[in-house]
């Protein structure tokens, strides 16, 4: 009996196409989380100002009995601007693959670009940490680099030089409940690391894991864990120097921050847009459409002493 086969007949079309996007790589962004946010109006220039008082001498000095005026003080104030400046990158899309393609590809730019600028913002925040000039090297550590793996002793150092220029903490700790493996948590400086610090951070003493945290409704998802009084929160774009210790290693600049130490500012109605046009823009033949976005911010450190850039490198 004579069959028809694809061997004699045109081959219908193999591929059924799923409409649903697969998930897209997306990393934790991080260091926004910790900024001051700020939104400057229109038509106000492209400087924020922002001012810190000066703080005045203590008086210990009683005034019974001196008939005396103590002496006057003088008032000071410091002033940090931040200079905002515009962003922005786009795609262009031939009018053949809208007509061919059987995807919503204009949907997939708009995916494409919002990652995009979200990445963009947080690799401009992380470069403005970068650059503070107060660093501590990890020292206690066994790997025998300049600087050393993480140890303990290293964590204390960061949370000491926070507190003694009175860097307040972000959160108020979770007291401990009566559940297995769990641990009470302190308040918390935040810590703004790198994923290759995973496997590090649990060999620190005392390390404490956000599996074993009190309350799990209280975990960012990029957080890790936390060691004293530094809660860590990881992200595959956090800050590494290539080839930057003593022998040679990658060294990972870990960000240390205390509430108020950073601002992150954009200005109103311009701090993320996306902008489409259609074919009829592209020239006479209307050949390509073109999705872009464009976004107009800054960012500052506004007290290097309540941010601190922890060096170390892996075990």
């Amino acid at each position: 009996m004579a069959i028809n086969t694809q061997s004699n007949l045109p081959a219908p079309q193999q591929i059924y196409f799923d409409n649903v996007l697969l998930s897209v790589e997306q990393p934790d962004l991080i260091h926004k989380m910790c900024a001051m946010k700020r939104t400057m109006p229109n038509k106000s220039g492209n400087v924020l100002r922002q001012r810190r008082p000066g703080t005045l001498a203590t008086a210990p000095i009683p005034l019974e009995g001196t008939g005396t005026h103590p002496a006057l003080q003088l008032m000071s104030v410091m002033d940090f601007d931040i200079r905002l400046k515009t962003y922005g990158t786009g795609v262009a899309i031939h009018e053949d693959v809208i007509m061919c393609n059987q995807d919503s590809v204009l949907n997939e730019a708009a995916l494409s670009l919002g990652i995009n600028l979200r990445e963009t913002e947080d690799q401009l925040i992380r470069d403005t940490l970068a650059a503070t000039p107060g660093f501590i090297n990890a020292v206690g550590g066994f790997n025998g680099d300049t600087p050393t793996n993480i140890a303990r002793s290293d964590v204390d150092e960061v949370v000491k030089s926070l507190k003694k220029h009175s860097g307040k903490t972000f959160l108020s700790g979770q007291s401990g409940e009566n559940k297995f493996g769990s641990a009470p948590i302190r308040n918390a400086y935040m810590a703004l690391g790198h994923t290759d610090l995973i496997g590090q951070l649990e060999e620190i003493e005392g390390f404490i894991n956000t599996w074993n945290y009190p309350n799990a409704q209280d975990v960012i998802e990029s957080e890790w864990g936390s060691a004293g009084n530094l809660r860590f929160f990881l992200s595959p774009k956090g800050a590494k120097e290539t080839a930057a210790s003593l022998l040679g290693a990658d060294v990972y600049d870990i960000f240390c921050v205390a509430r108020d130490s950073y601002t992150y500012v954009d200005q109103n109605n311009y701090n993320s847009q996306f902008i489409y046009h259609g074919p009829e823009h592209s020239g006479f033949l209307n050949l390509y459409s073109t999705a872009a976005w464009k976004m107009r911010t800054g960012c500052g450190i506004v007290n290097d002493a309540w941010l601190v850039k922890f060096r170390a490198t892996l075990g």
